[in-house]
């Protein structure tokens, strides 16, 4: 996007991300894909804040550019290196692996994992021990989450025409998504109510923060009603209902030092806020009795900076409280990323990185445009 200033407008472009003016050229340099990325251009006015042609692609398997006054281009080198799905119990121990993926959801049945690979959505199934593809075409689809049922599952996307949340019934093969709730910001699921009856997610809104919402089924208008849950100005994401309905916990960046902490609170009309974890807390998963919650806390330096991340479990009760046990390191892990928990909180689902993280370079080209003008008309 581009934001005017002045006028205080906001100008939407065509999917990219990491932009750079080159003011040599008048061109705006983006990155675009998905394992792999790469690098593209195309021209851009400063009077409209508006493409003016086509986006060419420049450099595979590269982004991040920047570019100088005088037409130098540096950007990083593109290399794939998948997480690793890492299954362990409750002590850390390494139990089994799924391959490669990120950001694992659960059923609640714990028969099947959804997760995401190379922008498009996959569930693996347990017992067959096979996966399968939910979307394909459209790089950048994400974070899913299962519906109450365990039958089908919603998700967001950077890389379709339209914003919001898509559905699909994963039990009627072959079905395209189709789109549950449009948007005009973005907009990322975090979690089905297990009466089916309620959507969380986190929005981004005016203050160019993240905000709490709920969509609920109107089931005589066969259709899905947004309210705004919390908007405080700060952050706040990844709302995640209690089994019985009565509270929900999420992670909130309100304290201001720059990091998320897990705050639990009661549903649906809110308040009695009570603050979870001080070590930093992101990610609040239930287990699906509802008695334990868990999250992933870090240590922080003197610099505010993430040290030795790990898997925090605590006890929760809602009666006649709610009573909240004090949180406990379960163990350890490589760093922070995306995880899940089973139904009965005994195995943990890490998408972990690779042991060896492959070296990036930087490049340097002068005169990028005259460079790519030349090669293009070599080609010819």
């Amino acid at each position: 996007m581009v934001f005017d200033m002045d006028t205080r407008e906001r100008h939407v472009l065509p999917a990219g991300e990491a932009p750079a003016y080159a003011p040599s050229s008048g061109h705006l340099l983006f990155a675009r894909g998905v394992n792999p990325v790469d690098l593209w251009a195309a021209p851009f006015s400063l009077r409209t804040l508006e493409m003016e042609g086509e986006p060419f692609l420049v450099r595979r398997n590269a982004w991040s550019p920047s570019v100088s006054q005088d037409g130098t281009l540096a950007y990083a080198d593109w290399r794939d290196s998948h997480n690793e799905l890492v299954w362990r119990d409750r002590n850390g121990t390494k139990i089994g692996s799924l391959g490669p993926g990120s950001e694992p959801r659960i059923s609640p049945d714990g028969s099947r994992v959804a997760y995401v690979l190379d922008g498009d959505v996959l569930v693996y199934d347990i017992k067959q021990q096979a996966s399968i593809p939910i979307t394909t075409g459209h790089p950048g689809d994400m974070r899913p989450i299962w519906a109450h049922d365990g039958r089908s599952l919603v998700f967001t996307s950077k890389g379709r025409a339209e914003r919001g949340i898509w559905f699909v019934d994963i039990e009627r093969g072959g079905e395209p998504p189709t789109l549950l709730f449009r948007s005009e910001q973005p907009m990322v699921p975090d979690h089905w109510s297990s009466d089916g009856l309620k959507l969380a997610y986190h929005a981004s809104s005016e203050r160019n923060r993240w905000h709490l919402g709920v969509l609920t089924k109107d089931e005589h208008r066969d259709a899905w009603m947004p309210t705004v849950f919390s908007d405080t100005g700060h952050s706040e994401m990844m709302l995640a209902f209690h089994p019985k309905g009565s509270f929900v916990a999420y992670q909130s960046y309100i304290t201001g030092h720059g990091n998320a902490e897990i705050y639990v609170e009661s549903f649906p009309r809110g308040g009695n806020q009570i603050p979870i974890s001080s070590n930093r807390g992101i990610q609040a998963r239930w287990s699906s009795d509802g008695r334990e919650l868990f999250y992933i806390g870090a240590y922080r330096d003197q610099d505010r900076e993430a040290r030795d991340p790990g898997i925090y479990a605590l006890s929760f009760a809602t009666a006649p409280g709610p009573e909240v046990g004090l949180p406990h390191r379960l163990f350890s892990i490589p760093a922070l990323a995306y995880y899940d928990v089973t139904p009965d909180g005994q195995r943990f689902l890490i998408s972990e990185p690779p042991a060896e993280t492959p070296q990036v370079g930087i490049r340097i080209v002068q005169n990028w445009f005259e460079e790519f003008r030349a090669r293009r008309e070599s080609a010819r």
